[in-house]
């Protein structure tokens, strides 16, 4: 009697066992800093640049060609998890970003002037840009101005 209810068991086990999940967990969102594209199943992980850019800078602009400038600068949320505005870019545009992992970059024509960059965090209030600005009209540039952004909470 206990060889045929260990067997009926063992049968059971064999056929409830391939119905239960093994999928690997992990962070499934592209956007999240720490993306697992081998995770099958969200765990709740998930941690997002830009939560952590979100605030007020003071920026120190360097640029090649216009020297060093200092103005104020606003990161607020975007439509979604995978951009941020970057409101005063330049000390007059507003820029959306997209995020890729650690760094997030730009590429838009604001006003007949193209802007094209990319960003990162730097600590737990700095953030570098490095980014290239040309007039729209000569685009793309042989020799556009390169610009590099020292944003300090």
């Amino acid at each position: 009697m206990k060889i045929k209810n260990f067997g009926i068991l063992l049968v059971a086990i064999i056929l409830i066992a391939p119905m239960t999940s093994c999928k690997k967990k992990g962070c499934v969102d592209s956007h999240a800093e720490n993306f697992d594209s081998e995770a099958e199943k969200d765990d709740g992980s998930c941690t997002y640049l830009s939560d952590k850019l979100l605030g007020t800078y003071s920026v120190n602009s360097a640029c090649a060609y216009g020297g060093t400038t200092n103005y104020s600068m606003n990161i607020i949320e975007g439509s979604n998890k995978g951009e941020v505005i970057l409101q005063g870019l330049d000390d007059s545009i507003d820029m959306k970003a997209i995020i890729n992992g650690t760094e997030f970059t730009f590429g838009e024509d604001k006003a007949g002037i193209t802007y094209e960059g990319t960003g990162y965090l730097v600590g737990s209030n700095q953030i570098t840009i490095n980014m290239e600005v040309c007039e729209t009209y000569y685009y793309p540039c042989s020799d556009p101005e390169s610009c590099t952004l020292t944003c300090t909470k």
